[in-house]
């Protein structure tokens, strides 16, 4: 899959630590021997070095779930990304506050004052280490935590990407996270339990929604949507209410900020294509392939085009059993273009998580 951050060099960075001035030959890229090295170190702590580049990609995620409590994932390192993961531990025992001990290779505990916020502690610190450029994701699926309860961990609500697999939300809840989650690009959403009353538009305020639950949406909410990327992961949507979706683009009811649709689980069927002038891919007119959040490149040379009165033009996709709906923002996007667009790509990193 095309990542959108390519690396394009190394910024070394030197950190002073302790009282010692010394050198090493090389850079280090193991996250908790930088960590120790600048948080906890000894009296004859060299001067590190270490890579700070703000190319690098490095993702760090705050998990809250009931199989492991708070726990913190970090992708680091280059030219391959390491996967750390850090458990936060209280203790009273005041020689400990701060350390972070190894427990295997990639895995350690954080030990906090257990009268003081460890996660925001811990997080605080990292960021000292990380680049400036790390995407932070949000993982909520702990069952018995009230999600308003965030607003003690500032850190947390500063995620580019939110992953909300918690059953049974409140609307509170929900209002909670869309007035303190304002950096937020990214949700995805596989909540089991009942969905609250009223609340079907909720994932349609992010730019970006993947959305694995079965939330009640009507079409029209559609229509006012703030989301360029939706992806309808477990929809009940119709091959006829696709049809209506794009002539309501057609008809300029949609926003024009939105730029694709993906609907699993319908069943193709003739009224997808009904009363629609469609066209075939036409070289000169757009490029054969384009990019999509999460999915990568995918060929749309057998898609059918529908063309804005406008002059806009999108492209309509079928595969066995999910829909693509692109609207060619550029018709020949090239790919320096493709690696700036605003968006999350989880892909990455949640094969790293343990839910």
């Amino acid at each position: 899959m095309t990542s959108f951050y390519e690396r394009l060099g190394n910024y070394l960075t030197y950190i002073s630590c302790g009282n010692g001035y010394g050198r090493i030959e090389a850079p280090k890229d193991d996250l908790f021997e930088i960590f120790n090295a600048v948080h906890n170190p000894d009296e004859d702590s060299e001067l590190l070095l270490f890579n700070k580049s703000n190319t690098m990609k490095s993702w760090i995620a705050y998990q809250f779930s009931d199989s492991n409590g708070i726990k913190v994932v970090v992708g680091y390192g280059e030219p391959e990304q390491k996967w750390y993961t850090i458990r936060i531990v209280p203790t009273d025992r005041e020689q400990d506050f701060g350390k972070l001990i190894q427990t295997a290779p990639l895995t350690a505990n954080f030990f906090y004052n257990c009268l003081e916020n460890g996660l925001q502690t811990l997080s605080s610190r990292l960021y000292e280490i990380l680049p400036s450029k790390t995407k932070t994701h949000t993982i909520l699926t702990k069952e018995d935590m009230d999600i308003r309860d965030l607003c003690n961990f500032e850190n947390a609500l500063t995620s580019q990407a939110i992953w909300l697999g918690k059953s049974n939300i409140t609307k509170h809840e929900l209002d909670f996270m869309y007035e303190n989650f304002n950096n937020a690009v990214l949700i995805v959403i596989n909540s089991a339990g009942m969905w609250p009353e009223g609340m079907g538009t909720f994932p349609l305020k992010f730019p970006q929604a993947m959305i694995a639950s079965s939330i009640p949406m009507k079409l029209e909410d559609l229509m006012t949507m703030e989301t360029r990327y939706l992806s309808l992961l477990n929809s009940n949507f119709t091959s006829m209410d696709i049809n209506k979706f794009i002539k309501l683009w057609l008809e300029k009811k949609i926003p024009e900020k939105f730029t694709w649709l993906e609907v699993y689980g319908t069943m193709i069927s003739k009224t997808l294509l009904q009363d629609l002038d469609v066209i075939p891919w036409d070289c000169k007119s757009r490029a054969k392939t384009n990019y999509l959040p999460n999915c990568g490149i995918i060929d749309f040379e057998t898609a059918f085009d529908v063309l804005r009165d406008d002059g806009m033009l999108a492209s309509l996709k079928v595969f066995p059993g999910v829909c693509h709906f692109v609207v060619w923002k550029e018709r020949f996007p090239n790919d320096s273009e493709v690696q700036e667009v605003v968006t999350i790509d989880m892909a990455d990193f949640i094969q790293h998580l343990q839910f």
